[in-house]
C-alpha cells in the first residue's frame, strides 16, 4: 500500500510538494513545513468528510478510501512533527490539546483501524482498516463527531501563534547582519555572475 499511499499524500501536498517526503522537506524553514502540513491535513479531512461513500461497491473504491485514510494519519503526524520541532510554549499547548483530542477519539480510531500512540501520533493497522466498515469510517469522519472541527480549531490556534510571533523563519546569522551595505552589494553581483556562469551565458568570463 505505501507506494500507493504516496501519491495521495502528494495530492494534499498540492502547491507545497517539497512537504510530502522526507527528501523534500529537508532544507525548508519550519514556518513553510508547519504551513505545508496544516494544509495537507485539512484537505485530507476535506476529502473524507466528503467521500462518496455510498459509491463504494468494488475493492478498489475501498482500497480508495484506504489510501485515504493512511494519507490523512500521514499528513497528520507530519504536523506533529513540525509544529512540535518550534519548543513554543503556546504552539506545545495547543498541540498538547490535539493530541488530548486524539484520545478522547481512541475507541473510535481503533474500530477503523487507526491507533494513538502515547506520544500522540497515529499509525494504521492495515488488517483492521481493511476489515473496517465503510459507515464506521463515514460516521467517524462526519461534521457530527466534532472531531474534524475541534482539531482544525487547534491548528488554526498554532499557526496564529506561528504568524504573530514570527516563529520558524530562518535564522540570519549576526556576520550577515553585520555586513556593510558595499559588501552585501558585492556578494550580490558575484552570486548573479556565478548564476549565469552555471547557465552557460558567461562560460569564457574570468571570474
Amino acid at each position: 500500500m505505501s507506494l500507493a499511499v504516496s501519491g495521495y499524500v502528494k495530492q494534499f501536498y498540492k502547491g507545497n510538494i517539497f512537504g510530502a517526503t522526507a527528501a523534500g522537506r529537508k532544507g525548508y524553514d519550519l514556518r513553510s513545513l508547519i504551513s505545508a502540513d496544516m494544509q495537507a491535513t485539512r484537505r485530507a479531512l476535506k476529502e473524507l468528510h466528503g467521500f462518496d461513500y455510498d459509491s463504494i461497491e468494488e475493492d478498489e473504491d475501498k482500497e480508495k478510501l484506504d489510501r485515504t485514510v493512511q494519507a490523512y494519519v500521514d499528513t497528520y503526524n507530519n504536523y506533529l512533527d513540525s509544529a512540535g520541532s518550534l519548543d513554543h510554549d503556546d504552539v506545545n499547548r495547543d498541540l498538547s490539546k490535539m493530541k488530548k483530542l486524539a484520545g478522547k477519539y481512541k475507541d473510535e480510531f481503533a474500530q477503523i483501524g487507526i491507533k494513538v500512540h502515547n506520544n500522540g501520533s497515529l499509525s494504521v493497522d492495515e488488517e483492521t482498516l481493511e476489515k473496517a466498515s465503510k459507515i464506521k469510517i463515514k460516521k467517524f469522519f462526519s461534521q457530527d463527531t466534532g472531531y474534524g472541527t475541534q482539531l482544525e480549531k487547534h491548528m488554526k490556534k498554532i499557526q496564529t501563534t506561528v504568524r504573530r510571533n514570527n516563529l520558524g523563519m530562518p535564522v540570519v546569522s549576526q556576520a550577515k547582519k553585520e555586513q556593510s551595505p558595499s559588501q552585501n552589494e558585492d556578494d550580490a553581483k558575484l552570486a548573479s555572475i556565478l548564476a549565469e556562469a552555471l547557465e552557460g551565458s558567461r562560460i569564457n568570463q574570468v571570474i
